[in-house]
């Protein structure tokens, strides 16, 4: 999946931001959007939520 404009609650993503340097390159589950502010809630494999950019999260094709 390479358009984010596609994503749902749900799918995978990668997280690709150094910003939180433990998950970077780590699958994550999108949770939630703030489409105003560009924003994505993500469930990390150790059930931790993170928040980042839609430019910091790469789609995962199935």
């Amino acid at each position: 999946m390479s358009n984010l404009r596609a994503l749902k609650t749900g799918d995978k993503v990668i997280y690709t931001s150094d910003v939180q340097p433990e998950y970077k390159g780590q699958a994550a589950t999108v949770m939630d959007f703030d489409l105003e502010s560009r924003l994505v809630s993500l469930e990390t494999a150790d059930k931790e939520v993170i928040v980042a950019f839609w430019n910091e999260i790469l789609g995962i094709d199935t």
